[in-house]
């Protein structure tokens, strides 16, 4: 009969032969490929976590610079719009000044008249800071856009006809926007 040897368990050489067999079981091929199977798949989901966590900053930051353009420029249209606010609010005045010149040019009022023409011209520098700017309309073609029609006059000369002869009160524009058109009298010709 063979009877196979089993080491007790204090015996050294079965402790070895174990440690052994353990020792080849971890080294052995199919599990360190195993190991590196299980290692190369938490590597690819780290870098898909990576990837998501860099794609949410990026979308967070481009987020911000949008809010960040868009607050400058619901700034700035408050800005303007202040200024026209405060614009209208003195072109009454500017209309008052431009009548006391009209009135004193005719009285003869020298020094009355120098007065009121220069506070004239330094209240609107003050509005032209604010970025005023006065609507060309005297001899220009009529534009329902910067000017309003106030009166219209038979012309005798067809290059007459759609022209402004006479500004009636002045119009201004602030930027772009038109705070005030030019209230006119614009010619016409029936020929």
């Amino acid at each position: 009969m063979s009877e196979q040897y089993r080491p007790k368990a204090g015996d050294e050489e079965g402790n070895t032969g174990r440690a052994a067999k353990e020792e080849a079981e971890i080294l052995s091929p199919e599990k360190v490929a195993d190991d590196r199977a299980e290692l190369e798949e938490k590597l690819r989901e780290t870098e898909k976590a990576v990837e998501a966590l860099r794609q949410e900053g990026l979308r967070i930051k481009a987020d911000f610079l949008n809010y960040r353009a868009r607050v400058e420029r619901e700034s700035a249209r408050m800005k303007l719009l202040a200024a026209e606010s405060a614009i209208l609010n003195l072109l009454p005045v500017l209309d008052n000044l431009d009548r006391a010149i009209g009135s004193a040019e005719s009285r003869q009022g020298e020094a009355l008249l120098e007065g009121v023409k220069l506070v004239r011209s330094q209240f609107f520098t003050a509005l032209q800071g604010m970025g005023l700017e006065e609507i060309q309309a005297e001899g220009c073609l009529f534009n329902p856009e910067t000017h309003e029609a106030v009166l219209v006059s038979p012309v005798e000369d067809p290059s007459e006809d759609g022209k402004i002869l006479e500004v009636l009160q002045k119009g201004y524009r602030l930027g772009d926007r038109v705070v005030r058109p030019s209230k006119v009298r614009v010619g016409r010709y029936d020929g």
